[in-house]
């Protein structure tokens, strides 16, 4: 039930980051990044989809990949 939950939020937070867009507020970046955690957590699909994804492109995943680590300081602490 919590995992259900998780992947509904997920898809909240996307649609609601691409209905940021529109509107004149930064607020894409963290609520599609939220999404992607909640999906990346909780999906056995969405986990082989990124590790496809990264394995294809891996300079384009590094800087998730920076970001998805469970001990992420910020830009400055790499």
């Amino acid at each position: 039930m919590r995992r259900i939950f998780a992947l509904v939020l997920a898809v909240v937070l996307a649609f609601a980051a691409l209905a940021a867009v529109i509107l004149p507020v930064p607020l894409e970046v963290p609520l599609m990044s939220g999404a992607a955690v909640l999906a990346l957590r909780n999906s056995a699909g969405a986990r082989k989809l990124y590790v496809l994804g990264r394995r294809r492109w891996p300079r384009a995943f590094r800087f998730p990949d920076r970001i998805l680590r469970p001990r992420f300081r910020g830009l400055a602490a790499a």
